[in-house]
């Protein structure tokens, strides 16, 4: 059985791990991604190819670099094939899982992550949290917005019914389940099946440890050509390092930052601070605590019942409200505590809470994992998503 995967992403070490790509000889269901980013953006592809973003190759991952290699490659596909985009809202993407359906492929789609939202907030409300950063900043950020749903609108013209819907916890399990879809397939995600293997603990070393989302310049930034102006690259990072260093004087413990998977070996904004590159997952398994602002690598720190502290950096709304939405979603929900960084970079320790900071709730925490990173009551957690994709619809 094989199926393609349309990404829009390069193949460097970590994705290497999350595509599972060492493990596909042995498979049953055999995978081919179809990279797109090379048209989407050739400037970007080029630049993560280079040695500093730990690039890997294999011959199941093809780098789609013109139109006529989709077309040489969509003209072996055949009915018995199955097809699955992660590539984003691209008017490609669709184009590709449109002609896989016309060719007769079967068509999954993943239903991944969770929501952040607890208490949906207001239209006006959310724009005045925009309007802190200014009259034609909101302006602008409004007619994006509505471009995109334009464009959504457009390119779901050409959007097929999925054959299976994947989900990989019990939150997307149930909105299907009230929405009366059936055909759902259950599947533990990479970030579960990683944890899964390492789950064993160990006595915590004398560390704490930055989980680094590399929001100030994002490959997601980057592709969607988002400049982020409003940003002080130098003042972002002198307050981290602040940060750090109070905490390691009043803790008596030392910062590891986790590098983010897609950071250049050659950016290390802390030169007086370690940066470690690909070892996030053993990085968090082995720290006191985690100090975290927007990234899914905090799923691990909640798998493996960290203490966590969040970073609410105020700047980042000009990105997307998300990452306040998400640092208060994180805080509600497991009774967490929150560093807020203004618009000047500046902030507070609250003493007596950061005293806490170290104590958990476990419950929370198990109730967390059990909603919105596994399953209440979890099948085969040691298979991962791809053998449960072949063994449910095979």
């Amino acid at each position: 059985m094989k199926l393609i995967v349309l990404v829009n992403q390069n193949l460097n070490q970590t994705n290497f791990e999350r595509f599972d790509l060492k493990l596909n000889k042995q498979s049953q269901l055999k995978r081919i991604y179809w990279n797109i980013l090379p048209l989407n953006n050739k400037k970007l592809f080029l630049e993560y190819e280079k040695k500093e973003y730990r690039p890997k190759k294999d011959k199941n991952f093809i780098n789609l670099k013109s139109y006529f290699e989709i077309y040489k490659n969509l003209k072996g596909i055949n009915k018995d094939n199955y097809f699955i985009s992660q590539s984003g809202d691209y008017f490609k993407s669709f184009l590709i899982e449109f002609i896989m359906r016309l060719k007769g492929c079967k068509i999954l789609k993943k239903i991944a992550w969770y929501n952040y939202t607890i208490n949906q907030e207001t239209f006006l409300k959310r724009l005045s949290r925009l309007y802190e950063f200014g009259f034609i900043f909101t302006l602008k950020k409004l007619l994006k917005r509505a471009m995109f749903f334009v464009k959504i609108n457009f390119l779901n013209i050409f959007s097929v019914v999925p054959d299976y819907f994947i989900v990989e916890n019990q939150e997307k399990a149930e909105e299907l389940q009230r929405k009366r879809i059936n055909k759902v397939v259950k599947v533990n995600s990479f970030t579960f099946s990683e944890f899964y293997k390492i789950r064993s603990k160990k006595k915590s070393k004398n560390y704490f440890v930055f989980l680094d989302s590399e929001i100030e310049n994002s490959f997601e930034s980057k592709i969607l050509n988002n400049r982020h102006k409003n940003i002080d690259h130098s003042k972002y990072w002198e307050c981290l390092d602040n940060i750090f260093n109070e905490l390691s004087l009043r803790l008596k413990t030392n910062v590891k930052i986790a590098s983010h998977f897609r950071r250049s070996t050659n950016n290390r904004p802390l030169k007086k601070k370690d940066f470690y590159f690909d070892q996030t997952l053993n990085l968090i398994k082995n720290s006191k605590f985690v100090v975290v602002q927007n990234s899914s690598t905090i799923d691990w720190a909640i798998l493996l019942k960290k203490p966590i502290l969040l970073l609410n950096f105020k700047m980042f709304d000009s990105i997307s409200l998300e990452n306040s939405d998400s640092i208060k979603f994180y805080s509600d929900k497991l009774s967490i505590e929150t560093v807020n960084i203004n618009l000047n970079y500046k902030y507070k320790f609250n003493k007596k809470k950061l005293d806490k900071m170290l104590k958990i709730n476990k419950k929370k925490y198990q109730r967390f994992s059990n909603f919105y990173l596994n399953y209440s009551t979890p099948h085969y957690p040691h298979l991962n998503q791809w053998k449960m994709i072949y063994n449910q619809i095979k």
